[in-house]
């Protein structure tokens, strides 16, 4: 926070990478973005390659034929379908088969179904394409364990990706800000509560009122579970961009607030709490591209 004797040199400011490391990095919306991430991405290794998305397109008349087949073998997957609180649903099976097609032509093929299909031996009809008989399923059943309708879980990282962005952006934002913006008082406006919560405290949105070179005044916004921060002082310090007033931002309202010298210089504050806030995305990074690496070379 900034004492009252305190002044900041005029742009262009040197900003230390520690402190452009924490505010691009740290923050809710980057934070929270890296880990949903993360996270999401463990299930895309897992779900999209046993999702059927082609059987509702593929097996349609005029483009198939029917034939009979036989069950070979059949095996518990580890997917199961519906289930409670009190069970786990129902397993799903893989059952192969073999079957012939208008050449009499052999063919081998599975098809998955919540529990057990057929036993072993039983005839069965077969639906296959025209023009590749290798593409087969039993009829009814699915080609791969999961419904089509399951492929919503695709969106769960574009989720975390547009909380990264919108950190990046205002983290971008911010540090030029912090290096070339001028810098102004702002008193505050507004202060409202809004449905967000962070670490259980709610999220205030704040408004600062202050007035540019041009004379004019314009308003400087932020959203912060903490907001003693942007309270202790009558007046706020805040940069803004002379060339576009309307984009500002108040030093206190970001990560580690960053403190200035006696000579008007950004101190540049704690290393370790600047490498600690890349843990996440160090992690989230290297980990997944670990799982393609493997996928794509072992």
């Amino acid at each position: 926070m900034y004492e009252k004797d305190k002044f900041l040199n005029p742009p262009p400011r040197n900003v230390p990478w520690p402190i452009r490391v924490r505010v691009l990095f740290s923050g809710f919306y980057n934070q929270f973005g890296w880990l949903w991430l993360g996270f999401s991405l463990i299930f895309m290794w897992v779900f999209p390659a046993n999702i059927d998305f082609t059987s509702w397109y593929q097996f349609r008349a005029p483009n198939i034929e029917i034939t009979q087949g036989t069950i070979t073998h059949q095996q518990k997957t580890n997917f199961s379908e519906g289930g409670s609180d009190n069970s786990d649903g129902m397993p799903i099976y893989i059952s192969h088969y073999s079957y012939h097609d208008l050449k009499n032509k052999e063919y081998k093929g599975k098809s998955y179904s919540v529990g057990s299909y057929s036993d072993i031996g039983q005839q069965v009809k077969i639906e296959y394409i025209k023009n590749n008989p290798s593409i087969s399923r039993i009829e009814g059943l699915k080609n791969k364990p999961m419904p089509i309708w399951t492929a919503f879980i695709i969106l769960f990282p574009f989720i975390g990706l547009t909380f990264i962005i919108i950190g990046v952006s205002q983290g971008l934002k911010a540090n030029y800000l912090l290096a070339a913006g001028k810098l102004a008082s702002g008193k505050i406006k507004n202060k409202a509560a809004t449905n967000a919560r962070i670490n259980n405290q709610t999220v205030y949105k704040m408004i600062f009122e202050f007035q540019a070179e041009d004379t004019k005044f314009y308003e400087a916004i932020a959203k912060t579970h903490l907001p003693q921060l942007l309270e202790d002082d009558e007046k706020e310090k805040l940069l803004y961009n002379p060339l576009n007033p309307k984009h500002a931002v108040l030093i206190d309202s970001l990560p580690g607030s960053p403190r200035i010298d006696n000579q008007g210089h950004f101190l540049a504050g704690s290393i370790f709490q600047a490498m600690a806030c890349l843990i996440i995305p160090v992690i989230t990074i290297l980990g997944h591209s670990m799982v393609l690496y493997l996928k794509l070379f072992k």
